[in-house]
């Protein structure tokens, strides 16, 4: 086995995997119970240490005790009035081997076995690891079965190096993404095992990884299709398919009932909390089917696919390899419908960037099958001049190096933006393992100016020691600028001398800001111009992405002029949190150049 170059691959890329993990974790504090995280876990804790999984009214002193982002807001407000955690129970259930060994652990030691003290948090870790070897480990499985070694190895390398599904085994591992990517793995394997030797044991194994799929994630079922119609390619496959279920209907039988009694979980929890055995638990949220999202997340820079994961480009362009050559052509079709079917849902989501992560996680369960479409690619190439391997091998190599690096940049080194990127922001940061603090004004401001000023013509200045001065706070005068909540105007000037072309850079210095990692409850610094009462352009920059302490920072934002009409200029920051109180002095407008 040793001499196997897919193992060799296999073993490197879980050293790869696991390295960027203990980066991750050491960089500290070990924290994986949190934000969406938490949700998914709520069901263990409130089961077996609480007993109460019907209110939760447990959460309030755990939020309090570990300061946990997310344990509240798991539960949104319904009309019914009942409690129902929004996340569907799969991920709970794929926890249950850490959550019970860490249990055990802690009640039989001096930790605090309250379910989120330090052992519970390295039992997940540990189980989420274990699943990325079973993972890893199948996908090798498959893909040995259509391709010779060499290109099991080097799809090795693609898949697990070269997209987010690393980022999502190694460090993300308690999301849904890398879990899923495992089962899809294992019922893949299992159905090419089940047709070519049909057994009980194998198709009821099948059934309960569809549950536990449907569970986890409820789109993800669609996987049957790919279950009931891999290898038919015809319309003669096709009858003689129709013909092995009917022969084979008891099989089915217990597919659909293994199916069925893990499906049944998730409906006993939505009966016993709210009465109804079918809850759409996601209120407010839900799809756009006419492709609006479409074009932003192929390539859009705040989560585009190929932005983020450019060698599924391989994937893409392998799946025309796959359909055409000998060893894969059979099992192609229920394939590129499945693909298709399951981008076009995952891109229909509203909130199409999926919060924060590195790409579009999403899609990651599916590269267990997009891993064929790349291996028929590789076998395609391989019978190429050299020139193409060459150009396709630097491509790979670039992809890889791109992939992990941007990794660490978001997990280790910090400074990427997982959920607010711009393209600015991204080639202001590309390659670079130092990141300033100041960039961050690359995020919302569009017009930012990029490079060295060479020339600033001062228009407007004001220090604030007038009415709207506050002696809380003094910069260099005797008063500042005091913001709360609501709309605070700080400069509103008529102005009839500037052109089309110019860019204007609105500045001031800021004190007083508190750390807050909700975009949506930062305070806004807006740079406005007016033509005939009407804001034409509207620039801004959030004042906790560039600064978060006390000290005395200056930021700015920069406008430029689209028309030659502007009469007004406004300043002005908006909050809408209560506790965002900040000092702002000295704000100066000029015309840069």
């Amino acid at each position: 086995m040793l001499k196997s170059w897919s193992f060799r691959s296999f073993l490197l890329v879980v050293l790869a995997i696991s390295t960027l993990s203990v980066a991750h974790y050491m960089k500290g504090p070990i924290r994986v119970i949190d934000y969406d995280v938490s949700g998914y876990y709520a069901y263990l804790p409130a089961i077996f240490i609480y007993d109460d999984l019907k209110d939760l009214n447990w959460r309030p002193e755990i939020i309090k005790k570990y300061n946990l982002n997310g344990l509240d807001d798991c539960t949104p407000e319904r009309e019914s009035g009942a409690t129902v955690i929004k996340y569907p129970v799969g991920m709970a259930i794929s926890y249950l081997p850490g959550f019970t060994a860490a249990h055990l652990y802690a009640t039989l030691s001096d930790s605090t076995a309250d379910g989120y003290s330090i052992p519970y948090h390295l039992g997940l870790i540990l189980i989420g690891w274990l699943y990325m070897l079973i993972a890893l480990w199948y996908l090798r499985k498959l893909l040995s079965i259509y391709f010779e070694d060499w290109i099991v190895a080097l799809t090795l390398i693609i898949i697990a190096l070269g997209t987010n599904y690393y980022i999502y085994a190694g460090s993300h591992t308690m999301m849904s993404h890398a879990f899923l990517f495992m089962l899809f793995a294992l019922v893949i394997y299992h159905t090419t095992q089940w047709y070519r030797d049909p057994t009980f044991k194998r198709i009821t194994g099948i059934g309960l990884l569809l549950g536990l799929i449907s569970i986890t994630r409820p789109t993800e079922i669609l996987l049957t299709l790919v279950v009931l119609f891999w290898s038919v390619y015809n319309l003669q496959s096709f009858k003689s398919r129709i013909k092995l279920l009917l022969e084979c209907k008891l099989h089915l039988l217990a597919a659909m009932i293994g199916a069925v009694m893990v499906i049944s979980i998730q409906l006993i929890y939505w009966k016993y909390s709210s009465g109804d055995w079918i809850v759409y638990s996601y209120e407010g949220e839900g799809f756009s089917w006419d492709g609006r999202y479409i074009k932003e997340c192929f390539i859009g820079f705040r989560k585009g696919w190929l932005i983020y994961t450019p060698i599924m480009l391989f994937g893409i362009i392998g799946l025309y390899p796959m359909y055409k050559q000998k060893n894969t052509t059979k099992i192609s079709l229920p394939i590129i419908l499945f693909l298709l079917i399951i981008t076009y849902i995952i891109f229909s989501w509203d909130n199409y960037w999926y919060g924060g992560g590195f790409g579009q996680r999403a899609m990651i369960s599916s590269y267990v099958l997009f891993s064929i479409a790349i291996a028929a690619l590789l076998q395609f190439l391989s019978q190429k001049s050299n020139w193409v391997k060459c150009f396709s091998g630097a491509f790979i190599l670039f992809c890889v190096w791109l992939n992990i690096f941007q990794s660490f940049q978001a997990q280790v080194w910090g400074g990427f933006e997982t959920s607010n990127m711009t393209q600015k922001y991204y080639f202001k940061i590309f390659g670079e393992r130092g990141i300033n603090p100041d960039w961050k004004v690359y995020l919302d401001n569009k017009d930012a100016k990029m490079g060295a000023i060479k020339k600033s013509t001062p228009l407007f200045n004001a220090n604030f020691e007038n009415e709207l001065g506050s002696i809380e706070r003094r910069y260099k005068g005797s008063k500042s600028v005091k913001i709360t909540k609501g709309v605070n105007t700080l400069l509103f000037q008529p102005i009839s001398s500037l052109k089309k072309g110019q860019r204007l850079r609105a500045e001031i210095i800021v004190s007083g800001i508190r750390r807050n990692w909700n975009r949506e409850k930062m305070t806004n610094f807006h740079i406005q111009l007016l033509s005939n009462g009407e804001v034409v352009r509207d620039q801004s920059v959030r004042l906790q992405d560039v600064s978060r302490n006390k000290e005395w920072k200056i930021i700015h934002v920069d406008i430029k002029v689209k028309q030659n009409n502007i009469d007004q200029i406004k300043v002005l920051t908006r909050s809408n949190y209560e506790e965002n109180v900040v000092f702002v002095d000295n704000l100066k407008v000029s015309i840069i150049e």
